[in-house]
């Protein structure tokens, strides 16, 4: 059962320099505090875990703050480290049922709604940050891996980058 209530107050969308964005607020124990997200978190989610549906898509980003152990690269059940989306999508949904078997949200549903219709779910731009969510996997599993490169991999880069070292450098 959940335990302290985390009422959703309000939603404002604001124009920041670096994008629009959703400032909700939240009546907490602590008190009242915003919860501030890019426009687009919505795409965003559904790119990283490959989720569809708006409204878990809107309790995710609701939990977030509250997930206790860790939603992060370095967290060894992460996105980044995960070996599938499949096991990161469980992972995060099962942080996000502890928040909210710790947490009871609630709030009039004309705060949800409003991030639901207004929060953009264009199906190109989630296939293109499904792209970067995969490029960043590939370089976040690659960093695991041997931290010492293979030599001639790294006689190529000596050669190509520090021709005056070496002198056998490529002149371009």
């Amino acid at each position: 059962m959940a335990g302290d209530g985390i009422t959703l107050v309000d939603v404002e969308r604001q124009s920041l320099p670096g994008g629009d964005v959703w400032l909700v607020w939240l009546d907490t124990p602590a008190g009242r505090l915003p919860h501030v997200v890019p426009l687009d978190i919505l795409e965003w989610r559904s790119a990283e875990y490959g989720i569809d549906d708006p409204d878990e898509l809107i309790d995710i980003v609701l939990a977030e703050p509250w997930i206790r152990d860790g939603h992060d690269h370095t967290h060894p059940r992460s996105l980044h480290n995960a070996d599938s989306i499949d096991d990161a999508r469980n992972w995060h949904r099962e942080r996000v049922a502890d928040v909210k078997a710790r947490h009871r949200f609630t709030g009039p549903a004309a705060v949800r709604q409003r991030i639901r219709n207004e929060s953009p779910m264009h199906p190109e731009a989630i296939a293109i940050k499904q792209e970067w969510v995969g490029e960043i996997r590939r370089q976040a599993r690659a960093g695991r891996q041997a931290a010492t490169p293979p030599g001639d991999r790294v006689e190529e880069l000596r050669r190509r980058l520090r021709p005056d070292r070496d002198g056998r450098g490529d002149s371009g």
